[in-house]
């Protein structure tokens, strides 16, 4: 399969409803951008037993902590995930199937499998702003608990929450749940590949900051911020026709005025360049 067909793969698996997007199966789309041979069988395969290992050691009813003993005894316990401590911002961390692969991963690649298996059991399970690293909330019978998937989905309790929040944001309230934020699935997938694209630049890895942003802009629904910077990556690595291509596109369309200053200097810039 060709880096086109995933593109096209990951912009149908964004189409629906936010809630009805297959978190799981479109962070496997961004990983095989990077790899287009690879063969994802595998690794859904992998998914589903996660989540068939869980639904075998729960029942009907189970309480909440009852399937949160579960989850940690299945993904962390006898498939051996863990947080990367020791190369945290290894760029792997951050690519589902390497994550796979290694059994290891940073809070959101984590929290993206932890979502999948709780979520495949008919329980509901999110993402939340954080002021720290990526946290999930999950609940089964009306009951909310929040998870730290980077340290073997250990329970936060009010205290660990307010803590977080108020070293982060004076003004946080007393009461920390009501701080707590639920995050759409594109956002975590945007999340997911924004650490990619971090360590990606800051590596000189103007190729595979490229490939990321592009997959970020489908994520973002052609936001004008990436297509600025694509252009702009572009430039970087010498495609100056197609980068010009880009912004003038760019300027051209509605929706993007706040960055056309920015648009416009690049664009004197590669003029310059050309000529």
């Amino acid at each position: 399969m060709d880096r086109a067909t995933l593109l096209q793969q990951l912009r149908e698996a964004i189409s629906s409803k936010d809630a009805d997007i297959d978190l799981a199966e479109t962070a496997l789309l961004l990983s095989a951008l990077d790899d287009p041979s690879v063969d994802l069988v595998p690794y859904r395969q992998h998914l589903d037993l996660l989540a068939s290992d869980i639904g075998a050691t729960t029942r009907h009813g189970s309480g909440l902590i009852e399937c949160i003993d579960a989850l940690r005894a299945v993904v962390y316990t006898t498939h051996g995930y863990s947080g990367d401590r020791r190369s945290y911002d290894d760029i792997q961390n951050a690519n589902l199937i390497r994550v796979i692969d290694r059994r290891c991963g940073i809070p959101v690649s984590l929290g993206i499998i932890c979502i999948h298996a709780w979520r495949v059991q008919g329980w509901v399970a999110d993402g939340i702003q954080s002021p720290a690293h990526f946290l999930i909330q999950v609940s089964t019978t009306g009951e909310l608990a929040i998870l730290d998937p980077f340290h073997h989905a250990r329970q936060l309790d009010e205290r660990n929450l307010h803590q977080r929040f108020t070293e982060a944001d004076e003004e946080s309230t007393d009461n920390a749940m009501k701080d707590v934020v639920p995050v759409s699935n594109c956002e975590i997938l945007l999340r997911l590949q924004n650490n990619i694209r971090i360590r990606a630049r800051q590596s000189g890895d103007t190729a595979l900051a490229l490939r990321t942003t592009e997959s970020m802009l489908v994520l973002a629904k052609d936001a004008p911020v990436f297509r600025l910077e694509i252009a702009a990556l572009k430039a970087k690595a010498g495609e100056l026709k197609a980068a010009l291509s880009d912004i003038e596109s760019l300027l051209d369309s509605h929706g993007a005025e706040e960055l056309h200053e920015q648009a416009e200097l690049l664009q004197a810039t590669l003029k310059g360049r050309l000529n």
